[in-house]
């Protein structure tokens, strides 16, 4: 295991230059271009489930659904600033490594080795950097607690972002298997090619075979075209709206589409929408990945894509809320619309092309969140052993996770660097890890039929946690002045990003109790404490 820390400036990515030499598989700069970092944070946000947004405005009234998620929206454009805080110091695509750093403070420290050290031990290893002075600053009981508070962060976080992704893919999965069987069945491709079994099983040879990619600069094709292949039917939406004059001869009566809920606040509507609303914009677990390997890597470069993805987010949820909506009224609640809007139009061969757009871009983000789920699970793997072999130890904070100060090293080499990442797996590990992983994914997808029902539950476990109650704790850190003037925040090149903000905190407060209330309204919406959403 090594340490790797270095100087950060506005120049650096957080992969660093050169390579492992010409015979490593890693040899070539594999870190992703401007436009391959915005593709990927647009891939890991927008899905087939914009889809379902016709049925949430439905439920919650338009006015208020887009009013939601314009604040949705906002709030994560910000968590995704305040989560690569923690990928600045701390270079890891492990989204629990990284926020836990950032909440405990700068004298905790995992990395995706497992190592845990103290921050006069880890700047004392790296030559160029400033030497601190050894003092304790915690006595062994202490440590100990901190450890322990530690263990159970990181072992938490992970939890719930696993069971996040894999939920976000087996939306994925079912939304592929939905979309692509009535297009065969209609083109009479015989009782086996027809059956959602054969796209399950072809979902699984694929995703087995997607999980064996080692990066995001492996996936930057499919990245583009995830863009691409979601962004079409979504104009081809709003086209339809203006050309059918709103939507007649679409399929819904004029009684239908004059249901329209405009502002009409439904208590229940609203807290079903919260849970759906905050899934499609929580995928803060792949930034650190994303963040890792961007080219020019600084904090304000990132927050400025982040906000540039934000707005299109925005622009293309309303538009897909908006005008599905209005084509159809009231219809896309029906059991025709099977929870997608999408279901509604035409079987024409346009219409069916649009269809099978969204299966691809599906595979797309599939191929995302495999990756990520695999890399992610791999170190928990490794911090697990690291745990096991270190119980008890409290040289540092959180010492259980971490092997001695001997392991810190520096080097620029990239192949080392993806070793403390786990990037450089064997094809045989990776490919045993992918098909356990789709083969669980595959599973849970044909044991379910509803993608509206997925996206709620997605939204409920990773919603209100990734954009308001996570970020909420890493602002009342920070903007308690734990970070401001230490050399982690110094040496990042972007000091002013950790500087105290008394006002911040005091928001940051309010933040969490909403997040809080948020949680408990989403858990009790999809448990139907509140009656039917519609």
């Amino acid at each position: 295991s090594v340490l790797y820390w270095r100087p950060m400036h506005d120049s650096a990515g957080l992969l660093p230059d050169g390579g492992g030499g010409e015979s490593h598989p890693l040899a070539a700069d594999p870190r992703s271009s401007r436009w391959s970092t915005l593709s990927a944070m647009f891939v890991a946000n927008v899905g087939g489930s914009i889809f379902v947004l016709p049925v949430v405005a439905h439920g919650g009234s338009l006015i208020i659904t887009l009013a939601l998620l314009a604040i949705v929206i906002a709030a994560a454009v910000y968590a995704a600033k305040l989560t690569v805080l923690g990928s600045a110091v701390n270079m890891t695509p492990a989204y629990s490594e990284a926020v836990v750093h950032v909440i405990l403070g700068p004298d905790t420290r995992a990395n995706a080795a497992g190592v845990e050290m103290t921050p006069a031990a880890a700047y004392g290893a790296v030559d160029g950097l400033r030497q601190h002075a050894a003092t304790p600053r915690y006595t062994p009981e202490q440590m100990e607690r901190r450890r322990r508070l530690c263990v159970w962060l990181v072992y938490s976080i992970d939890a719930l972002l696993y069971l996040g992704n894999i939920l976000s893919s087996v939306g994925y999965v079912r939304m592929t298997v939905d979309t692509a069987t009535p297009i065969m069945q209609q083109l009479h491709a015989g009782p086996v090619v027809s059956s959602e079994w054969f796209f399950f099983a072809i979902i699984f040879v694929v995703a087995t075979a997607i999980g064996l990619m080692r990066s995001l600069g492996d996936m930057s094709a499919a990245l583009v075209l995830g863009f691409a292949t979601v962004f079409v039917p979504c104009i081809a939406l709003c086209i339809v709206y203006f050309t059918t004059d709103g939507g007649e001869g679409c399929g819904a009566t004029p009684e239908q589409r004059g249901d329209v809920h405009w502002l009409t606040f439904h208590f229940a509507g609203f807290a079903a929408m919260l849970p759906i609303a905050l899934g499609s914009n929580a995928h803060h677990n792949i930034q650190p990945q994303i963040a890792l390997e961007m080219r020019h890597f600084s904090i304000a470069n990132y927050t400025s894509l982040a906000t540039i993805n934000g707005c299109v987010i925005f622009v293309l949820y309303s538009l897909v809320a908006s005008f599905g909506y209005l084509t159809f009224g009231s219809a896309v609640v029906s059991a025709a619309a099977h929870g997608m809007v999408l279901n509604l139009y035409p079987r024409s061969v346009l219409w069916q092309a649009m269809r099978l757009s969204i299966a691809v871009h599906a595979c797309c983000a599939l191929l995302l969140f495999v990756v990520n789920t695999r890399v992610g699970l791999y170190l928990l793997y490794r911090r697990t052993v690291e745990l096991l072999a270190h119980p008890r130890s409290t040289e540092a904070p959180c010492s259980s996770l971490a092997g001695s100060e001997e392991h810190a090293a520096t080097t620029t080499d990239v192949a080392t660097l993806w070793h403390v990442a786990g990037y450089d797996l064997s094809l045989r590990v990776r490919a045993a890890q992918s098909a356990a992983l789709a083969f669980a994914i595959v599973g849970l997808a044909a044991s379910t039929s509803s993608v509206t029902v997925i996206t709620s539950w997605t939204g409920v476990v990773i919603g209100p946690s990734l954009v308001l109650l996570i970020p909420s704790i890493i602002a009342y850190r920070v903007f308690g002045g734990d970070w401001e003037g230490t050399a982690a925040a110094i040496d990042s090149g972007e000091p002013e990003q950790y500087a105290a903000w008394p006002l911040g905190r005091r928001l940051a407060v309010v933040v969490f109790v909403g997040g809080i209330v948020f949680q408990v309204l989403a858990v009790l919406a999809n448990l139907g404490v509140f009656g039917s959403a519609v």
